[in-house]
């Protein structure tokens, strides 16, 4: 799941022991903190600023989707 933040203004994520997200975090100009319980698995990250709290784990892992000769952005709709 792609969950994407279009503004500027700070977003936080806090949960208990349901809390879960897997997927892609799309801020690239917004204060993103994350913090509470369990955390998530596989997820990916593109915020302008990441604050992380709580006792969760997070698992933040890169992946390549595509092969690129040079670095580019590319905006997939």
């Amino acid at each position: 799941m792609v969950f994407w933040i279009g503004n500027n203004k700070p977003f936080t994520s806090s949960g208990n022991a349901v809390a879960k997200f897997e997927g892609v975090l799309y801020a690239p100009l917004a204060h993103v903190t994350l913090q509470g319980t369990p955390g998530s698995n596989g997820l990916q990250v593109i915020v302008g600023r990441l604050t992380m709290g709580g006792s969760a784990v997070f698992n933040i892992e890169y992946r390549s989707y595509i092969q690129i000769d040079r670095p580019a952005v590319y905006l997939v709709e």
